[in-house]
């Protein structure tokens, strides 16, 4: 493969993806590789709960403390709420539609999250993070 190859060349890139791309100003494989980044994710840093702030995007490492339904427990979009901590502090994490994920968090579990912090009512939370059990070999980061 060559730089000056057009970019469909590359597997997975059919012709709508590289519609997409051209439009973008990217048409070649070489003006793929010279292009930076929009942004960038450190998953090699674990941060504190307690030095979270709205808006941060954060992997923390937690053991769940409480896990609870928000609703009718059966129902198929039932939240589900989880209270989780470290040795700096509590987070909340909501999962909507949690109850097909729910065996997964048991209390006194270990597991490392990824995801955005937001303020919830009554405290900081992640909505949807990325979750893996800690020490598991796809774990997050």
């Amino acid at each position: 493969m060559r730089p000056d190859d057009k970019i469909s060349v590359l597997h997975g890139v059919g012709p709508r993806k590289a519609e997409a791309l051209a439009e973008a100003g990217i048409g070649t494989v070489g003006d793929l590789l010279r292009r930076a980044p929009v942004r960038y994710e450190d998953r090699t840093r674990v941060t504190p709960i307690g030095t979270l702030k709205p808006g941060d995007e954060a992997l923390i490492e937690t053991v769940i403390v409480s896990r609870r339904y928000s609703g009718y427990r059966y129902g198929k979009k039932t939240p589900l709420q989880l209270l989780a901590e470290d040795a700096t502090g509590r987070i909340g994490i909501v999962f909507f539609q949690g109850a097909y994920i729910a065996n997964l968090f048991q209390v006194g579990a270990r597991f490392t999250f990824y995801g955005k912090v937001v303020q919830g009512k009554y405290s900081l939370q992640l909505v949807h993070p990325e979750f893996h059990r800690t020490g598991d070999p796809d774990d997050v980061r």
